[in-house]
């Protein structure tokens, strides 16, 4: 026996200072206008809760992962491109970076050589000119190949969704081709209307 009378179930009883506290406030029934008002409008996801990705390189579609309707995870693959252009991105940075490589082994032997007394300084700061701005060539090769989508040395490019939702729409098919910017599918989370 607690000496507490039963709660009836479905009621929270409160203290005044509870409802106080939890800003709670109490007002008395009144008569309404009785009037509706229908509002014409469309349901939309909402920004960051839909996706509409595009080609990063012109080329031919291999191989599409998805279907409309399908359930797809953050940074899944949908489409793979297979691209003549990206693959001479990537080739074009591996030339870069291997060049500035190079560059940077014959400054580095210059180094050694002035120390030496062998080279003259102007001749290392001419060596370190072109280190610097091979390096740089190299960082702008590797740039344009993530901007590609990041080939692999055969040109193929996986395009993935940039969020998690269902695939709506497919735009592509395998050996259709594609130019950079053609919109590829798109994805929207239905959670986030």
């Amino acid at each position: 026996d607690h000496g507490e009378e039963e709660a009836e179930e479905g009621v929270v009883k409160l203290t005044p200072d509870q409802i106080k506290a939890s800003g709670i406030g109490v007002v008395a029934v009144g008569r309404g206008g009785g009037a509706s008002t229908r509002l014409a409008g469309r349901v939309e996801p909402a920004i960051g809760g839909r996706a509409a990705i595009a080609s990063t390189v012109t080329g031919r579609v291999e191989r599409v992962l998805v279907a409309p309707g399908t359930a797809v995870k953050s940074n899944q693959p949908l489409v793979i491109v297979v691209s003549g252009e990206a693959a001479t991105f990537k080739a074009a940075a591996t030339a870069a970076a291997a060049e500035a490589e190079a560059i940077r082994l014959a400054y580095g032997r210059d180094k050694s050589l002035v120390e030496q007394g062998v080279v003259a300084r102007q001749e290392l700061e001419a060596s370190r000119a072109r280190s610097l701005a091979a390096d740089a060539a190299a960082s702008a090769a590797r740039a344009q190949v993530a901007a590609s989508g990041s080939p692999d040395s055969s040109g193929r490019v996986t395009i993935s969704s940039p969020v998690a939702g269902l695939v709506g729409n497919v735009q592509v098919t395998p050996g259709g081709v594609v130019s950079a910017g053609t919109l590829v599918a798109e994805v929207s989370n239905p959670d986030m209307n």
